[in-house]
């Protein structure tokens, strides 16, 4: 990671944490939590629940949306003992994995733990910008350029 990537990590908004936790792995959010050695006390809001929702796509940058499919996602919400919010949206139906961000969520409002925290999601955002350019680099590698050639008219037109 780059230096300046680390200070936007640092100051990374809330709805930034709530991404990279949502994207990375349950395994990685996991050991994140079982380092916390004062783990809060919470209550649910919304226990973590299985829904779907309507996923929109483009053909291109020009072209109007259009309904691509249906896309199962596990949401919920809780609320600390010191009143901090915690919610999570992840893709799939993983109720542990989020479970794990929205009381990571909740903890990263905590001035006690959001440093230590930061230095974890940074580790995170690493990892996931990795995957990310190693994914573009193979997509890359077969790129296919195209060339419109013009065919030659009869008679030299």
């Amino acid at each position: 990671m780059a230096k300046s990537e680390n200070t936007e990590t640092r100051t990374m908004s809330r709805d930034g944490w709530i991404s990279v936790m949502a994207l990375s792995k349950r395994s990685d959010l996991d050991d994140i939590w079982n380092a916390i050695e004062s783990k809060p006390d919470f209550r649910w809001i919304r226990k973590p629940e299985f829904g779907t929702v309507m996923a929109r796509a483009r053909a291109d940058q020009g072209g109007s949306q259009f309904n691509f499919g249906d896309v199962s996602v596990t949401r919920c919400s809780l609320e600390t003992a010191d009143g901090q919010m915690g919610i999570a949206y992840v893709v799939g139906r993983d109720k542990r994995h989020a479970a794990l961000a929205a009381i990571l969520d909740a903890c990263l409002q905590r001035a006690d733990l959001k440093h230590s925290l930061f230095d974890e999601i940074a580790k995170l955002w690493e990892a996931l910008s990795a995957r990310r350019q190693a994914k573009l680099a193979r997509a890359y590698a077969t790129r296919v350029e195209f060339s419109e050639t013009a065919e030659p008219r009869p008679n030299g037109q």
